[in-house]
């Protein structure tokens, strides 16, 4: 890993954001990489929170997954499932995505209508 990587203006946008979200110093290090951001450890993290003087807890809560995740880009392992009726919050569903799928299981069941069998063929090739 690149030693006095200087962090970007987008990279704080998203770390602010995360940080607000209330997602671990861990998990927001692992977001930044799937954003596309040089990869940054867990105390890269910290000492960035430190240095922009938000407050670093001992011990997060993870997200409440019930209320979503907020929108920071694409993931592949997250459920991209929007959870807003109307107005776009940017709030997804967040939980494990299924393989080869953008969703859940239970969203991909919802997204992806057709016969019984065209679902069953279609579980069978994303699971490989």
């Amino acid at each position: 890993m690149p030693k006095n990587l200087a962090w970007t203006d987008d990279e704080d946008r998203a770390l602010r954001k995360m940080h607000a979200g209330g997602i671990s110093a861990r998990e927001i290090a692992e977001w930044l990489v799937e954003l596309g951001f040089p990869v940054r450890s867990r105390n890269a993290v910290i000492g960035r929170l430190n240095r922009l003087n938000l407050s670093v807890a001992r011990k997060r809560k993870s997200p409440d997954r019930s209320r979503g995740i907020p929108a920071v880009g694409g993931s592949m392992r997250h459920c991209q499932w929007p959870l807003w009726q109307g107005k776009p919050d940017g709030r997804y569903c967040g939980k494990s995505v299924v393989p080869g799928r953008p969703y859940c299981g239970d969203h991909a069941a919802r997204a992806y209508v057709g016969s019984k069998e065209d679902h069953r063929k279609s579980w069978e090739v994303a699971a490989g």
